[in-house]
């Protein structure tokens, strides 16, 4: 009995390896919801007198595919400037209204997630209107309200809790209204794709029903616009096909951008991102160019007549305020790297700096990976060292165990790909299933594990039943230790925590379901030498 005891001390380490992860796992998703952007202040520069009054239409969720199969949008498509913009992750609504209105990413903004309590920090094309008298409005659902109602000279948001015509309706009703009034800059946001796509998915033909409605509001909006007017059509994100967004995939990050008007040359002009929106509307609008932002002004497809070098100096000008600030702000070598990074002939001002900001970006990556080293090291090396101690002191044999850790894997990723997941935030299609499909995640390894406990158990069933079940503590230790070598893969790359970066997603994703299952491992290890007992004892009576 005694020996039995002591099958259980391996499992009450992982048990303490276990509750430290969930404590890791809830301190990196606050450090994402309450992700900490790099702080520094910028004052407005100088602006360029108005060319047009600006319309900035954001359809919610809007696929690509669907927006080309919108009769109207396709129709005016040859008339205006058609782009395909690349949007940040994570994908979701508020972080991209963020980088609509002022041209910063999120993790410049800090809006992260829906999650976010606003106001937003950085100037947008709101709080830059106000100061400079032009009159602009808001109409749309509330996270507009949330994120930029207060700069607005007039907002008209609320909560979505009507059917999606009837809410989109209102919605084209007040815009009209404010219309009425002659703002400089309109923004209107229309809900129903979006909600549509989650309901029904965006591969469905109820999505495009909806997308083909908002095709008829902007119709309506259209004809309702003053001569001088640039209509932008856009969207925050797209939608996968089962109906879902916030990840990396390209139906998701890519979005339409259409613009017609007066000012615009008509063209397909190819990719483009989606912080390009607020320079370009900042300088058709005469608004200065909003000073945190990362974009670029999308002049070929302008005619600025005598105002395209003004505009070239006054963004190249934000840019080197921008850039020089953003990289004192996250403590890089800005003077080693403005001698390492010469402006090209052929290249503008906002060009230049645009290579100077990625450059040091990319260093302080560099020098942030370099220190994450001796952390990465010791998660991979420490475990292995008492691997090869308790092999050399207790005779253990890893063979078996680590053939079947394969199996672990096997069924994990079955489980979890089978049920339609994806490594990816795309994957939970509503926020309130969050915590459900997280669940589902350490419920797949759970019975992942058992399968290669009872596993391990038939290959070992003519073992003594303490040395079979010793192997299944042992196997439990290799699964975890596996699954902890991807969580250090994370490591090297960002460190445990998001700071003033935002990564690659799909690998920050990933990073949280691995700790997820490194959680229910270590917390159900203790009881897999008794499922390891009695699954010996079931193979032994079985045996022929």
């Amino acid at each position: 009995m005694k020996k039995y005891l002591k099958l259980w001390i391996l499992p009450l380490v992982l048990v303490v390896v276990s509750l430290g992860a969930r404590t890791l796992a809830r301190s990196a998703w606050d450090s994402l919801v309450d992700f900490r952007a790099p702080q520094f202040s910028l004052e407005p520069g100088e602006r360029a007198e108005p060319l047009s009054r600006v319309v900035i239409v954001v359809a919610d969720g809007l696929r690509i595919d669907a927006f080309h199969r919108i009769d109207y949008l396709s129709r005016h498509k040859q008339n205006g400037a058609y782009f395909i913009l690349k949007t940040g992750q994570p994908s979701l609504s508020l972080p991209s209204f963020a980088v609509i209105a002022t041209g910063a990413w999120q993790d410049v903004t800090g809006v992260t997630t829906n999650w976010f309590e606003g106001p937003v920090r950085q100037d947008s094309l709101f709080s830059l209107a106000s100061d400079a008298g032009i009159a602009s409005a808001i109409v749309g659902e509330e996270g507009w309200g949330k994120l930029f109602g207060e700069a607005a000279a007039k907002s008209f948001t609320r909560k979505w809790e009507d059917d999606y015509i009837t809410f989109d309706e209102r919605t084209l009703e007040k815009a009209i209204e404010f219309l009425s009034e002659s703002p400089g800059l309109l923004l209107v946001h229309f809900v129903e794709t979006d909600e549509a796509g989650h309901d029904f998915g965006g591969a469905s033909p109820e999505y495009q029903k909806y997308a083909d409605h908002i095709g008829t509001l902007i119709e309506r909006l259209h004809r309702n616009l003053p001569e001088d007017a640039v209509l932008m059509v856009t969207a925050d994100h797209g939608q996968i096909d089962r109906g879902g967004h916030g990840g990396w995939e390209e139906v998701v990050t890519h979005v339409p951008l259409l613009m017609f008007g007066k000012r615009i040359n008509p063209g397909d002009y190819g990719k483009a991102k989606q912080t390009d929106i607020a320079p370009t509307a900042a300088a058709l609008a005469g608004l200065p160019i909003p000073p945190y932002s990362q974009g670029r002004i999308l002049a070929e497809a302008l005619d600025l007549g005598d105002r395209k070098a003004q505009l070239q100096e006054l963004i190249s000008r934000q840019k080197e305020a921008f850039t020089k600030a953003y990289l004192k702000a996250i403590g890089a070598n800005t003077e080693q790297i403005l001698a390492e990074v010469k402006p090209l002939p052929t290249e503008g001002g906002d060009a230049y700096w645009d290579r100077v900001f990625e450059s040091g970006r990319k260093a302080k990556i560099a020098a942030r990976r370099a220190r994450n080293i001796p952390l990465v090291l010791a998660v991979a090396l420490l475990p292995l060292l008492a691997f090869w101690i308790a092999g050399r002191k207790y005779a253990l044999s890893f063979a078996r165990p680590a053939v079947l850790s394969l199996l672990y894997f096997a069924v994990f990723y079955g489980l979890f790909f089978a049920s339609g997941k994806t490594v990816s935030l795309s994957a939970i299609n509503d926020e309130d299933l969050l915590q459900r499909f997280f669940n589902e995640v350490m419920l797949s390894a759970a019975v992942a594990a058992v399968a290669a406990v009872i596993g391990l158990a038939f290959l070992d069933r003519r073992k003594e039943r303490y040395e079979a079940a010793k192997s299944s503590v042992i196997l439990i230790a290799v699964i975890a230790f596996l699954v902890l070598l991807q969580i250090d893969l994370f490591f090297l790359h960002n460190g445990p925590l998001l700071t003033w970066h935002i990564p690659d997603m799909r690998l920050g994703f990933k990073y949280y379901l691995d700790l997820m299952a490194l959680v229910i491992l270590g917390l159900a290890s203790v009881v897999f030498p008794l499922i390891s007992i009695g699954a010996h004892r079931l193979w032994s009576r079985l045996e022929f």
